[in-house]
């Protein structure tokens, strides 16, 4: 309440969303949920429908690119961590707004690879590139090379920011990191667990 906002943490049915993977972990209406769960807020604790973002991590990273990508409400950001976009949306994304986007992923990541898979769908790369056109961003990032806090996990972030976007986008890449939020102390990190 003193900060003004309101923090949500749906479940999709059995840990799994319904995010046109290449291969079907969930066929629940989830975009329609999680649409209905926005308007619920509207609705009855008056939430700005201009300032909805959504974040993910591994199949919910997936989720927020196929609401972006596919929903008809506005999300002002989305931010993936080791999730990624599948082929389906990938070939179909036709955005209705312009959110900015974080994207986090590591290069080692063995459960949704850095360079895609026939499972995942396309490259980090490739999700990028989408975005940089729908975004009207400069074709080349700047890169900035971020602060190590964990040299025990065996992987290092480098920022990637796009330039004269119409909405922010970012990608940080782990070199060496696995499937994982970034920083969690562990040596097998870039093992892919």
């Amino acid at each position: 309440e003193a900060n003004g906002f309101i923090a949500c943490y749906p479940d999709g049915i059995n840990n799994a969303w319904n995010a046109n993977m290449n291969i079907t972990v969930s066929t629940a209406d989830d975009q329609g949920f999680l649409e209905q769960l926005a308007l619920y807020f509207q609705q009855n604790f008056n939430t700005d429908p201009t300032r909805q973002y959504l974040v993910g991590f591994s199949n919910g990273g997936f989720m927020s690119h196929k609401m972006a990508c596919e929903s008809d409400m506005c999300f002002a950001a989305i931010a993936s961590v080791s999730g990624n976009m599948s082929d389906t949306t990938y070939n179909q994304c036709a955005p209705s707004y312009q959110p900015a986007l974080l994207h986090i992923h590591g290069t080692n990541d063995l459960v949704v690879p850095y360079n895609g898979g026939s499972q995942t769908g396309v490259s980090v790369d490739q999700t990028m590139n989408k975005w940089q056109s729908f975004l009207s961003c400069d074709p080349n990032p700047s890169t900035t090379a971020m602060p190590n806090n964990s040299l025990t996990d065996l992987s290092s972030p480098t920022l990637f920011t796009y330039q004269n976007c119409s909405s922010a986008l970012k990608l940080i890449k782990i070199t060496g990191g696995g499937h994982q939020w970034p920083g969690i102390n562990t040596l097998v990190g870039g093992a892919g667990i």
